[in-house]
């Protein structure tokens, strides 16, 4: 039964976002090709209220390359990652961004010094309706369908985003996007 979910999740997922694509593009011409290069620094500003309020410290890493797609999508799906990586963490943590051109990939990495996700949830944190902590959910808002939302943004720009690592100490996590 949750197969099918996560199938039908994925399915509407993936309309919603062309439709969004094809409303943009009929509204203000191509603009899924647009260059945006301080969409790290936007969303991070964006966000500083909210990491104030959580006693979060926000860092921007000096950054390079240029995020090409859909800004809109692509601002919501960095967004949500950011965004989850204040949520989750504590008072005086610390979350730090920065983008930098690998390979011919632009790699944006997240860092937060939270509680981390614990190895038998972090395959899972990317399905819809998914939550580590349930017994958080009111407290904390939301879902469950901020990072599967991210993940269908990523792909729909033939990009991947994992966990590459994650203890009590803190996660980072790392998008890859093609330049």
């Amino acid at each position: 039964m949750r197969q099918y979910r996560i199938k039908r999740f994925r399915f509407a997922a993936f309309w919603v976002l062309f439709v969004m694509h094809d409303e943009a593009h009929r509204r203000f011409g191509v603009i899924f090709r647009n260059r945006k290069p301080a969409l790290l620094e936007e969303i991070l500003c964006d966000l500083e209220e909210v990491a104030q309020k959580n006693g979060v410290k926000m860092v921007q890493h000096p950054s390079e390359g240029e995020l090409v797609g859909n800004d809109a999508l692509l601002y919501r799906a960095i967004y949500n990652v950011i965004e989850n990586s204040i949520k989750y963490n504590h008072t005086g943590g610390r979350v730090s961004a920065q983008s930098n051109v690998e390979k011919g990939q632009i790699i944006v990495t997240i860092s937060d010094s939270g509680r981390g996700i614990p190895a038998e949830d972090q395959k899972q944190v990317f399905d819809p309706f998914f939550r580590v902590d349930k017994s958080r959910s009111r407290q904390m808002g939301g879902c469950g369908l901020g990072l599967a939302l991210t993940k269908a943004i990523i792909e729909l720009h033939g990009g991947q985003i994992r966990i590459v690592s994650s203890s009590p100490k803190g996660t980072t996590i790392r998008i890859m996007l093609p330049q």
